[in-house]
């Protein structure tokens, strides 16, 4: 290898999205119906725009009357950051990703924000600001009856 391609391979870009893409394989959120997660690219027209319960509705193109709730990241981890005594091997392992996926999310990406969309069928969205102020996060889909 020549010292091009080194340096060719060393300043390459961290890829959020690379990253997260494995470890959400196969991961379920827990509700009455469990749902997969997502990575999610949002673009609103403003790139600086800071997302919020202000303007969700009209950055994710929603009914002015849909029900937005704000919660913390936290919250969000926490159903699938949490082993329960009756884990198995394969539900452990489930949690050690979401673990990392946290932990990548918190470590590349600011203005972290939570918004749980809808009501009976809520939709779950974790969005932040990457280095180039892009929006970027996870979403899925809750089940509450």
């Amino acid at each position: 290898m020549t010292s091009t391609q080194k340096e060719s391979n060393t300043t390459q870009e961290f890829n959020l999205e690379n990253a997260l893409k494995p470890l959400l394989q196969d991961l379920l959120y827990p509700s009455e119906s469990d749902e997969p997660i997502e990575f999610v690219n949002i673009l609103p027209e403003e790139q600086e725009l800071i997302i919020n319960d202000l303007n969700i509705r009209q950055v994710l193109a929603l009914d002015e009357n849909i029900d937005v709730e704000c919660i913390s990241a936290e919250d969000f981890f926490k159903p699938i950051t949490t082993i329960k005594e009756w884990f198995g091997d394969e539900e452990k392992k489930q949690v050690e990703n979401a673990l990392v996926i946290e932990k990548l999310l918190v470590e590349n990406l600011s203005n972290l924000q939570v918004f749980r969309i809808g009501e009976t069928e809520i939709a779950l969205w974790l969005l932040g600001q990457d280095e180039n102020q892009h929006w970027q996060g996870l979403k899925t889909l809750l089940i509450e009856t």
